[in-house]
């Protein structure tokens, strides 16, 4: 009788992140020439999350649920980049190395 309400009281005091999937998804930014882009701005549409790529060009958003979402990147000198990802029941998600392009011509 001990054990069965010392596995009732566990399970209640679990913090509501375990029963509920939450993803972390990340990426690099990388410039055409595979030199990382910093401080290039990582907006998560739809939630008012977002985030600045580091020194690497790494960024993360963490807590996701389950769905499908669209981000835009972008940082002066580069043109803007749109993707859109789904998240499905996983604890990371790698959106890899996603590339920007200038968006200096190299008109005369």
């Amino acid at each position: 009788m001990i054990k069965k309400l010392s596995l009732i009281s566990l399970f209640t005091l679990l913090p509501a992140s375990f029963y509920f999937a939450q993803t972390t998804v990340f990426a690099y930014l990388k410039d055409a020439d595979g030199k990382p882009v910093e401080s290039a701005e990582v907006d998560l549409k739809g939630s008012g999350n977002d985030v600045k790529a580091d020194k690497i060009g790494y960024f993360q958003f963490v807590d996701l649920k389950s769905g499908h979402y669209q981000i835009v990147i972008t940082k002066p000198s580069y043109e803007t980049k749109v993707m859109e990802f789904d998240v499905k029941d996983e604890k990371r998600k790698d959106l890899g190395v996603i590339t920007l392009y200038s968006s200096l011509s190299g008109a005369d």
